[in-house]
């Protein structure tokens, strides 16, 4: 696939091999360097080698307990490969770590109805929706519908 770039004319060759042999040379040369393997790990993903992702998700999580985004990533491809109790701890994880961001209790949820805990669904949807009121729509996937600065925001 190719990508226009930033520059005018130039054209960004899309090679997940080539970024991921680049990313793993900054990690051999910096071991701690989380940046390194968050984008390791989305390419990893975007390959489809979910294993390989979760890997690099469960090293950034040792290197930096503290963050929740991280902990939810892992839970998406856990809960992709059929993990929904895994997927459900790293939910938990992460919403432990950041209670105010609704994502993590929308993904929880959708790993809980999946998994047969309706009452656990209903729950964190009602709590994604307080904290963003916007979220309620978009989780219907109408985010069209959703106030502009929700959409801008990511929520």
């Amino acid at each position: 696939m190719d990508r226009p770039g930033p520059s005018h004319g130039h054209v960004w060759k899309y090679d997940p091999d080539r970024d991921i042999a680049h990313y793993t040379s900054a990690i051999e040369q910096d071991p701690t360097d989380t940046w390194a393997y968050a984008r390791r790990a989305a390419w990893y993903w975007m390959k489809g080698e979910k294993d390989a992702a979760i890997a690099d998700f469960t090293t950034l999580i040792a290197l930096d307990p503290t963050d929740a985004q991280s902990y939810r990533e892992r839970g998406c491809l856990r809960q992709s490969q059929g993990d929904l109790d895994g997927a459900i701890v790293d939910y938990t994880g992460s919403i432990a770590l950041d209670p105010e961001n609704p994502k993590g209790y929308s993904k929880r949820s959708d790993a809980r109805r999946r998994g047969g805990d309706l009452a656990g669904a209903i729950a964190d949807d009602a709590k994604a929706a307080s904290l963003a009121p916007a979220w309620k729509l978009m989780r219907k996937g109408n985010q069209a519908s959703a106030p502009r600065s929700a959409r801008r925001d990511g929520i």
